[in-house]
């Protein structure tokens, strides 16, 4: 495991179901939004992640944050890395 690699956990781990999970997902994925992938930690553990295609974890995205904290300025785009990227 690379030092930069996140942990990951169940959903069951962190007091959510699966199916709790997967009903979120659908719930968001829906013909007003394009989803390119999802992602979602807790306690700094990844607990659920999907791709759509021709998407893929491989590829730098740019991800919205839900709190400023994690990479600082949450107004400057950033990788999936935590990287800031450039204007």
């Amino acid at each position: 495991m690379s030092s930069n690699a996140l942990l990951r956990c169940t959903p069951e781990e962190i007091g959510l179901s699966s199916r709790q999970v997967e009903s979120c997902i659908r719930a968001l994925s829906h013909d007003l939004t394009t989803m390119n992938g999802f992602m979602a930690a807790r306690h700094g553990k990844v607990f659920a992640e999907c791709w759509w295609s021709p998407y893929r974890a491989e590829l730098v995205h740019l991800q919205s944050l839900s709190r400023k904290e994690l990479y600082g300025n949450r107004n400057q785009p950033h990788d999936t890395r935590g990287q800031a990227l450039s204007r």
